[in-house]
């Protein structure tokens, strides 16, 4: 029963994912990280296709760090964004 537990929990975790990332901008952000190792707000804001209002495109990368997908760290006055996994870009095909 334990472990049917702990599958039940890696089961919602992947869905809270799979929620979490399902926007067309949220996805284009992790396509650009992976392909580098951190990008600033602004190098992933010039780096996807969708045009979107920083302000907004802060709101994504902030749910997305929530979540655990994406990690940051200050870097001066900037903030520098990561994948968290690059296994997510393995399930999402982005890896080519």
């Amino acid at each position: 029963m334990i472990t049917d537990n702990k599958r039940f929990e890696e089961l919602r975790r992947a869905a809270q994912i799979l929620k979490v990332i399902a926007h067309p901008v949220r996805l284009q952000i992790i396509e650009s990280l992976g392909k580098e190792k951190s990008l600033t707000v602004t190098a992933i804001k010039n780096s996807i296709q969708a045009s979107v209002e920083q302000s907004m495109l802060s709101h994504h990368l902030i749910k997305m760090k929530e979540n655990g997908i994406l990690t940051s760290h200050k870097a001066g006055k900037f903030n520098h964004y990561s994948l968290n996994d690059k296994a997510l870009l393995n399930v999402l095909d982005f890896s080519k």
